[in-house]
């Protein structure tokens, strides 16, 4: 079976932190997301650095990527859906080299990025 990768870049912003892997374009959001912030699975030293949104349950999580298509110097992003498939999350968008997804707790600078939705 062909599938192809997506190269992200993710964004932890509370934390001050960035990280990029590759996964599959059948993954889901919320189970890459696991990858770095789940209590018990993911791995100790970034659980530790991304410690405000371990404890943070999902469903108070909202990804944005950064938006492409934009004048020069504004910034927009879309907001992504934490239940759908890198695939379902991407269609439609333009991505140049890579997908930069901005991990936000909602109840903290959540409204920053939404201001900026294209």
């Amino acid at each position: 079976e062909k599938k192809l990768y997506w190269y992200l870049k993710l964004v932890f912003p509370h934390s001050n932190a960035e990280y990029s892997a590759r996964f599959p374009e059948d993954r889901v959001l919320e189970k890459i997301l696991s990858h770095y912030i789940h209590p018990t699975e993911s791995d100790p030293v970034k659980r530790q650095n991304l410690k405000m949104y371990v404890v943070t349950p999902i469903d108070q999580l909202s990804v944005f990527m950064k938006s492409e298509r934009r004048l020069p110097n504004s910034l927009k992003y879309h907001e992504l859906d934490l239940k759908k498939t890198l695939r379902e999350n991407l269609m439609f968008k333009t991505v140049v080299e890579y997908p930069e997804l901005h991990v936000v707790v909602k109840e903290q600078r959540c409204e920053e990025y939404r201001a900026r939705v294209p």
